[in-house]
């Protein structure tokens, strides 16, 4: 149960409520809803730390990390890995040993606004919703996309 003043200090723990808005300054966090769990709690079997992060801040987490493009992975595929996902992969390009794939978050100027990341946190598990674009690049030239999904 949250505590009235926020803090509570007993001999074997403190408890401290902490909320955040973590987007740059102008980013309209109207769509983030702002709906607090019954959290924080003292887990007895915790460590000598425990923290908090409400789903308001995270979501305003995960929009930062899309809005400054930080969620990306690279990884080089063979030519034959690609054909699982593009079956005529090798008609224009020919057999490729290193075909870099680009796995960014999708922006969020690109997507519908009920596609938009939320995080939802309950006692069981933490989901993180975002969308992703992959890019497959020419192997001749990466500057250009072969295919975008």
């Amino acid at each position: 149960m949250l505590v009235d003043d926020g803090i509570h200090v007993s001999e074997d723990f403190i408890s401290s409520i902490v909320d955040g808005t973590f987007h740059p300054i102008g980013v309209n966090s109207s769509s983030i809803e702002s709906k607090y769990n019954t959290m924080p709690l003292y887990e007895s079997n915790g460590r000598e730390l425990q923290v908090l992060i409400s789903e308001y801040s995270m979501n305003t987490i995960l929009r930062s990390y899309i809005d400054l493009d930080k969620l990306d992975y690279e990884d080089y595929l063979t030519s034959d890995q690609i054909l699982a996902l593009i079956e005529d992969f090798e008609e224009p390009f020919g057999e490729q040993d290193e075909v870099l794939m680009v796995i960014k978050a999708t922006p969020l100027d690109k997507i519908h606004e009920r596609y938009h990341p939320k995080v939802t946190i309950t006692p069981e598990e933490s989901i993180y919703e975002f969308s992703l674009d992959i890019h497959i690049m020419n192997p001749f030239n990466i500057e250009i996309d072969a295919m975008v999904m």
